[in-house]
């Protein structure tokens, strides 16, 4: 078995993605394709996750009952299946549930694991950015989620087994996080692509991009890393926000014309964009506009 101990540098995002290159990854991939990197080492990223790290979280640390989530096929279990009276989990009834079928998540486990949090901190670092990390534990020949797309990016890191993922068409581009994926009347388009990911492979999914995965014949532990980025639109409302509660003229109300009174705009897209104008404004994104 490998030497995983001080050989091993730290996992960072040029690790994660090697060898594809940072300047790849933000030319020709971020916000535009899903990518896989194939690797013939299965044990790439157990420097940041292992089943005995899973084992001695479950059994050896007391978990609230929001810390740990169980899901079958899309449909959730009932939290009251696998906890006790006092909130807190019940190791006992998670292998249960596991063991008949369910997807155990654990979501933000980088607070209780130091490798995972210094991770997601080198990863902020490149993005700029929150992260956030979701654990899944799925059974051979279970799946967790059904058809969805994600209203954040993720870079997926597959740690034991593997998964089949399916990628298929998708409506929504880039989706906001006001977009989130809702399974009412939702279809998926053509399927696009089909790939096996395997212990040390990794796969970046941009959000909007609608997919799936069921795990091989195999259990399958991986990590999915959620990108929280901040969006231009994000800016924008940020900085809107500040012109109000610094200049009175964008409090005023939107008088219509049906009012009858005499302040209604005649032209409301140009009053809005003499108040987009105004001196006011944040000197670079005025200047921009003008």
């Amino acid at each position: 078995m490998k030497d995983l101990t001080a050989a091993t540098p730290p996992m960072n995002f040029e690790r994660a993605i090697a060898p594809m290159s940072r300047k790849t990854f933000f030319d020709d991939v971020f916000e535009q394709k899903h990518v896989v990197v194939r690797r013939e080492d299965p044990q790439y990223y157990e420097n940041l996750l292992t089943f005995a790290d899973i084992d001695k979280v479950l059994t050896q640390q007391v978990l609230p009952v929001d810390e740990v989530n169980l899901v079958n096929t899309g449909s959730a279990v009932n939290p009251e299946q696998y906890s006790v009276a006092s909130g807190h989990i019940d190791p006992v009834q998670v292998v249960k549930h596991f063991y008949d079928g369910a997807t155990v998540v654990l979501p933000g486990l980088q607070r209780r694991l130091p490798q995972l949090a210094a991770f997601c901190r080198s990863l902020e670092t490149v993005f700029g950015c929150d992260l956030q990390t979701n654990i899944y534990l799925t059974p051979g020949g279970a799946q967790g989620f059904k058809t969805h797309y994600d209203s954040h990016d993720v870079i997926v890191l597959q740690v034991h087994g593997s998964k089949t993922w399916r990628i298929y068409e998708s409506g929504t581009q880039l989706p906001l996080r006001s977009q989130s994926f809702t399974p009412e009347g939702f279809a998926p388009g053509k399927l696009i692509d089909e790939f096996v990911l395997r212990a040390g492979d990794m796969a970046y999914v941009p959000r909007g991009v609608v997919h799936d995965a069921i795990a091989t014949d195999e259990d399958s532990l991986h990590i999915t890393t959620g990108l929280l980025s901040t969006r231009w639109v994000d800016l924008l409302l940020d900085a809107i926000s500040d012109l109000a509660h610094k200049d009175v003229a964008f409090r005023h109300a939107v008088v219509p014309s049906t009012a009858g009174g005499g302040r209604a705009e005649s032209d409301p897209a140009k009053k809005l964009g003499d108040l987009l104008m105004r001196e006011q404004c944040p000197g670079s994104w005025c200047n921009s506009r003008r």
